[in-house]
């Protein structure tokens, strides 16, 4: 098991608490400093993009009650092992309804410490 699983997994939960505390403090301190998001939805022409500026606590109190979950099926290293590729699907049961998208996940080490360099989420069509 390469260590990034725990990172994320870790990552993960920040969410899950998130959501019941409303607190993004813990989600924020996975975001790398250059931290940038793409968000999509199965025909959408562009992706919505986000940096590390986006208000995670307002996004927490729009959702409600949320769990995410995270299953990779794809995990390169590069850049001498400094950075961490992950393809996977995200899981997303918000209010009781259950979102899926595919999303690819760029971890970089950052002062010995796995940081979120950039994320790429597309929501799978209705």
């Amino acid at each position: 098991m390469h260590e990034i699983e725990n990172v994320i997994e870790s990552y993960f939960e920040s969410w899950n608490q998130g959501f019941k505390t409303k607190d993004d403090s813990e989600i924020r301190s996975y975001l790398s400093s250059d931290f940038m998001g793409y968000w999509s939805q199965a025909g959408m022409r562009e992706p919505y993009s986000y940096g590390r500026e986006i208000d995670l606590a307002a996004s927490l109190k729009e959702m409600g009650n949320g769990i995410k979950e995270y299953q990779h099926f794809h995990l390169s290293e590069r850049d001498g092992g400094n950075e961490v590729v992950t393809i996977g699907i995200e899981t997303n049961i918000i209010n009781n309804e259950t979102h899926k998208a595919q999303s690819m996940f760029v971890w970089r080490k950052e002062s010995n410490q796995w940081k979120l360099l950039r994320e790429y989420i597309e929501i799978e069509g209705n």
